[in-house]
């Protein structure tokens, strides 16, 4: 239906914005019948078929259902049903400790976590925003939310977006049913010495929920400012933490990436920038970057990189992106869009993969940000990804998402 409805063709931007349009309307009218509640899918971590709607499987459960009836109620369409046999043993919903749920008791809190698709509000993708092909798959999650809603299946949601995402517009229509918060936040802002600027918003369902924090948005902003803001005291340097062997397997991937598998000179010293034209571990345009900056040569585009940096203390850049155009470099690591090559001037290198894991906030290895804290659930998924296979994971900045979610914490009950 949804296909029926879409723009394909490359006419104006007008014609596209109506279809999304009609689809969305369509499909936030008709949410109640479009968004069946008992949908599943295939679950990464149960190797089985799993409810997408935690809330409507909560209802079974404590209703009585059996995870073997629950099972037989889940709609998977495709024939998937028949390419699974029995029902996940380790699966939440398979527990054997629901009980039929007393009338005085609190129900579980429901709660969703999206990462909404940002490409057409960002310069990645035209900014074609609302008009944009990612337009209907937003349109999917408002009637979701709203049909979750009104079947009190869900209690809160929290998304985050491009920080040109106005979350004023995109989820003002759930007014009816959710009161919905937003404020603009950046790691920089936090005190993280890494370029990420986001929009997060969430949405309460006035059913279950009471928001009893600021009212207008400029309050709110205030508001979550005045908690979590803070200084940046050290620069990107902190991350820089590989052994010399990390970072030369992490430079010679990049070289086979380029040169397609030739075998670099043994002589060569991948650490020294002026090799790396020599070698092919940079294009011709990456390497002049290098070279330019290094050797306080200040032509073109680097006497803007050079002025920005203060040379030769820390320096940061996307070598991918235009010095003007692109990722702010600095002292700061840059936004790390579409496929990173960030180079540290002060190093002579690029930063691993595992380090750039540590700068967005998903802990990879024991070292000296996690500390005593358990490492990220990517940690055990990453090594089995290849450098190319790896480069979307990079993109958003898991250290704002949860202070937003705690700081939401604090005006609910």
């Amino acid at each position: 239906m949804v296909h029926a409805l879409m723009d394909e063709s490359d006419g104006p931007k007008e014609k596209a914005l109506q279809a999304n349009n009609a689809i969305e309307n369509y499909m936030f009218d008709n949410c109640e019948w479009c968004i069946q509640p008992n949908k599943s899918a295939f679950c990464l971590v149960h190797k089985g078929l799993c409810p997408v709607n935690p809330g409507w499987a909560l209802g079974e459960r404590f209703s009585g259902t059996s995870p073997e009836q629950l099972q037989q109620k889940l709609s998977t369409g495709h024939g998937l049903q028949d390419c699974f046999e029995g029902v996940p043993a380790a699966a939440w919903w398979t527990s054997p400790d629901f009980k039929a749920e007393p009338e005085d008791t609190t129900p579980p809190l429901v709660v969703n976590i999206s990462s909404l698709i940002c490409v057409d509000f960002s310069p990645l993708g035209k900014q074609s925003r609302t008009g944009g092909d990612s337009q209907q798959f937003h349109s999917m999650f408002l009637a979701t939310r709203r049909a979750n809603a009104v079947r009190r299946h869900e209690d809160i949601y929290f998304t985050e977006c491009s920080r040109l995402y106005p979350a004023a517009t995109q989820q003002g229509r759930l007014e009816s049913t959710h009161r919905v918060i937003w404020a603009q936040a950046s790691a920089q802002k936090l005190g993280f010495p890494i370029r990420r600027e986001r929009c997060l918003a969430a949405g309460l369902n006035r059913k279950t929920m009471v928001w009893c924090g600021p009212d207008s948005a400029k309050d709110i902003q205030t508001e979550f400012d005045a908690i979590y803001s803070r200084d940046i005291v050290l620069d990107a340097s902190i991350y820089f933490t590989a052994t010399a062997q990390e970072a030369h397997s992490n430079h010679v991937e990049h070289y086979h990436g380029r040169s397609r598998g030739r075998t670099p000179s043994k002589e060569a010293h991948l650490f020294v920038p002026d090799t790396f034209w020599q070698q092919g571990l940079f294009a011709s345009g990456q390497a002049h970057k290098v070279l330019n900056v290094t050797n306080i040569q200040i032509k073109g585009q680097c006497e803007e990189l050079f002025q920005k940096s203060a040379m030769p203390g820390p320096h940061f850049a996307n070598l991918d992106q235009h010095p003007q155009k692109g990722s702010t470099p600095g002292r700061n690591i840059p936004a790390l869009d579409t496929h990173p090559k960030i180079y540290s001037w002060s190093h002579d290198r690029l930063a691993t993969p595992s380090e750039l894991y540590d700068a967005m906030g998903a802990d990879t290895r024991h070292n000296v940000f996690s500390g005593s804290r358990q490492l990220s659930t990517l940690s055990a998924i990453i090594p089995r990804l290849s450098r190319r296979e790896q480069f979307p994971w990079y993109l958003n900045s898991l250290n704002m998402c949860s202070p937003f979610g705690t700081w939401a914490e604090l005006w609910l009950f």
